[in-house]
């Protein structure tokens, strides 16, 4: 851990004073750390699960201490028009399926992953070991489903195929693999979550939807049901601004980046850069 990281560490756990910068997570309560300390210790140990599982939870909190996470990784949606034509015969494109399994420690009653194909045997069999290993790190149970829709919309739940009747899920890869790409679309996700809200969100009462980019299109389509879902902010592309924050969180061997402002003067530090922006009168600032 960098020196700044770790006086950032102590500095909400003063019991530790005592120890040097090599702390384990097991040393830590990370619970107990602030937020800036717990960035601070994650910039050190990024993989570290008892970190994971803390940031999971903080996640859960933050949006209206969702009880599930339902992720969909519809990464088309988010691709210039012009260049959609080059995922029209990638189906599936699913990324979600290991960040959602160290996502669904932090919420009461675990993820929900919407895929659009289901994963072959092999990976399957992978990722059940892998839930498996982090179960028994934690000594109970991750709660996860994985739901896939077939030609005629109807729903199925794959882990507990894949556990129950291993042949059944067999004919479900081998019967995916005779559909046509054309049945995929950009916003087929989305769709899915709608068709499907009432079994997917059955007994929970607020669930935090995570989509690969949160887009306007995610809010007009899923407003009506804010009674149960979360959605998280519009992001912000300010590349700078992503940069200097990043940096100022201690990562240093990003590339070196200067915001101008309208006056002419450098910026080359995060918090410079927002009180910079917070006086910009943007009705007289030109691109």
């Amino acid at each position: 851990m960098t020196a700044t990281s770790f006086d950032t560490v102590l500095q909400c756990t003063p019991n530790l004073h005592h120890h040097d910068n090599h702390l384990l997570s097991h040393e830590l309560n990370l619970t107990n750390l602030c937020s800036d300390a717990l960035a601070a210790w994650g910039i050190n140990h990024p993989a570290d699960l008892s970190y994971r599982v803390e940031l999971a939870r903080r996640i859960a909190l933050t949006f209206n201490n969702a009880e599930q996470i339902i992720l969909i990784d519809d990464t088309a949606l988010v691709i210039p028009q012009s260049e959609r034509i080059i995922f029209h015969d990638i189906r599936g494109c699913e990324r979600s399926l290991l960040p959602g399994l160290w996502l669904s420690t932090g919420f009461r009653y675990g993820g929900r992953i919407l895929v659009y194909c289901p994963p072959n045997p092999v990976e399957m069999e992978a990722y059940l070991k892998l839930k498996r290993l982090i179960e028994g790190h934690l000594q109970r149970s991750v709660p996860i489903q994985i739901f896939y829709e077939d030609s005629n919309c109807h729903l199925y739940e794959l882990i507990s195929i894949f556990q129950d009747n291993l042949n059944k899920y067999n004919e479900l890869c081998e019967l995916f693999a005779q559909r046509s790409s054309k049945e995929f679309y950009p916003e087929y996700h989305v769709y899915m979550l709608k068709r499907h809200i009432n079994e997917i969100t059955k007994g929970i009462r607020r669930s935090f939807v995570f989509p690969y980019e949160m887009t306007e299109f995610h809010r007009h389509e899923l407003q009506s049901y804010s009674d149960r879902l979360t959605l998280p902010d519009m992001p912000i592309n300010d590349k700078a601004k992503h940069n200097l924050f990043l940096k100022s969180k201690g990562f240093h061997s990003l590339p070196i980046l200067i915001a101008v402002s309208t006056n002419g003067k450098l910026i080359d530090n995060y918090q410079e850069y927002v009180q910079t922006m917070e006086h910009l009168d943007f009705r007289h600032s030109y691109a």
